[in-house]
């Protein structure tokens, strides 16, 4: 179950035999899932809203490690914006408006060796945007404006790059797709490439599966010669995509 603590009490009155009347209470909740958890399993979402027990401005910090996400969020009583599981959550028994709302992510990455499992991460992430074709998880991905949507970033294809993060997912056309913009991703084929722990990583020529992160960077004329990061071990990188490159000559 969640829990709740106070933060803070606005002290308002007199003072009568020495107890202060206190006018306003301001809780914090703790949740263990950000939503979608059965009753009773800490869920934010199954904090109950109903009788108004949750107040306007009230706060939850929730550490998910389903998701590998810690984050603290804020209710908003007079919102209806529509949910999406993570930056807008609703609590189950609303039947109207109140919504929790995503304030501030908390970031720490542990860049300790192979401390990530296969397919392990931590970091900035954005969600709730679609793929545009099939995309290998552990690809880098480009945003296409013409349709909204990911799509895989290569260094030699005119047009697919930039590369502005790397799929958390084995992405498909037209459904959602995760994708890391700042962090460390474990990506066990990546130990296939080889290459130098330590040394900068680029946006690779190839767009084949395991295969579009390099430390040679590209040299053929009009290649996009783009930092996307560094080499934390052989199988671990950590990214910081921005929209820096240039072209070979």
């Amino acid at each position: 179950m969640f829990k709740k603590i106070i933060i803070g009490s606005l002290m308002a009155g007199l003072i009568f035999s020495g107890t202060v009347a206190i006018s306003t209470t301001t809780y914090v909740y703790l949740a263990r899932l950000i939503a979608g958890g059965a009753s009773g399993s800490g869920s934010m979402d199954d904090i109950s809203d109903s009788g108004d027990l949750i107040t306007d401005e009230e706060g939850c910090v929730v550490i998910d490690h389903a998701k590998k996400l810690t984050g603290f969020y804020t209710f908003e009583d007079a919102s209806s914006a529509t949910g999406d599981d993570f930056n807008v959550v609703t609590p189950d028994d609303s039947g109207g408006n109140g919504r929790w709302k995503l304030t501030c992510p908390i970031v720490a990455f542990d860049a300790a060796a192979d401390t990530y499992a296969n397919e392990g991460w931590a970091g900035l992430v954005i969600v709730g945007r679609n793929a545009g074709e099939d995309i290998d998880q552990g690809n880098c991905v480009w945003w296409n404006s013409a349709d909204n949507e990911w799509h895989e970033a290569s260094a030699n294809t005119a047009s697919h790059f930039p590369a502005v993060g790397i799929a958390l997912d084995t992405g498909s056309d037209g459904n959602p797709l995760r994708v890391l913009v700042m962090g460390i991703m474990r990506h066990d084929d990546w130990a296939d490439i080889g290459g130098t722990v330590g040394a900068t990583v680029y946006l690779a020529e190839s767009q084949d599966d395991n295969d579009g992160i390099t430390q040679t960077a590209p040299s053929d004329t009009d290649d996009c010669v783009q930092a996307i990061g560094w080499k934390l071990s052989d199988d671990e990188v950590f990214f910081n995509f921005t929209p820096n490159y240039f072209q070979a000559e």
